[in-house]
């Protein structure tokens, strides 16, 4: 779609309102969305989300947009917001699963895509996501062979660890829980790969990097934790947008 086009449908839903406004917005979001335009795409999910916080295709593809824009951590709080709305929306479950994965939480990524396969009805894309399931196992396998995890997820305890997790997870898969505050502590294995001086430095680096996401299932949308980039209002630190000016927040650095 070329770039008029995709103005004047943004122009069309800035005309409209109601819930007109919400599928105009939408209808441009993706037109941006797929001409790789995300920065705009961006602006118009936000838009539908602030005037729909329960539309859970809104905010499953406002969660696409930030990760292609390089913004895991927002694209996480986007999909849980959601599962938040819709904990059984297949697409959210799916893209959310595939996130996951991507992101090398295998764990979380295996529940997400078994909920999916329990759900869909069409065979081939039910297949597709035991395939991924089957291979996430693998992965949580070599993990656990090492009796580690990847970097910036909890320790791994063996053939015990679905369990424990399938335990601490409450119905609604534990929105309203905030049991996962120490989710992204270190065990210092990874410290402990190497002993050549040489490489101690670069190992530090590539952990810090990877400790930037975690996927936690608790969302703190209350308090005045953090502070909205545009105004300056104090915002709950999972807010997906300032309650004052209505700009997107994002997390910013650690």
């Amino acid at each position: 779609m070329a770039q008029s086009e995709i103005e004047e449908l943004g122009e069309g839903a800035g005309a409209a309102g109601g819930a007109q406004t919400k599928e105009q917005l939408m209808a441009a979001g993706n037109a941006a969305f797929d001409a790789d335009d995300y920065e705009r795409a961006l602006e118009y999910y936000h838009q539908a989300t602030v005037l729909d916080g329960a539309d859970a295709a809104a905010w499953n593809a406002l969660a696409m947009t930030y990760y292609n824009m390089d913004f895991p951590r927002e694209a996480w709080r986007s999909y849980k917001l959601a599962l938040r709305a819709d904990a059984e929306n297949l697409q959210t479950l799916w893209y959310a699963g595939e996130f996951l994965f991507n992101m090398e939480d295998y764990t979380l990524s295996k529940m997400l895509l078994s909920h999916y396969v329990e759900l869909e009805t069409d065979p081939e894309r039910a297949a597709e996501a035991r395939a991924l399931i089957v291979e996430a196992e693998e992965l949580l396998g070599e993990e656990g062979e090492s009796g580690g995890s990847k970097p910036g997820l909890p320790a791994t305890g063996g053939e015990d660890e679905e369990e424990q997790d399938e335990e601490e997870l409450p119905e609604g898969f534990g929105y309203e829980d905030e049991h996962d505050e120490d989710e992204g502590e270190d065990d210092g294995e990874a410290e402990d790969e190497s002993d050549d001086e040489g490489y101690g430095e670069e190992e530090d680096l590539e952990d810090d990097d990877a400790e930037v996401f975690v996927a936690g299932l608790g969302l703190q949308l209350t308090g005045t934790e953090a502070k909205c980039d545009s105004c300056g209002t104090g915002i709950p630190l999972d807010a997906p947008h300032c309650y004052r000016c209505l700009a997107p927040h994002f997390y910013g650095e650690i």
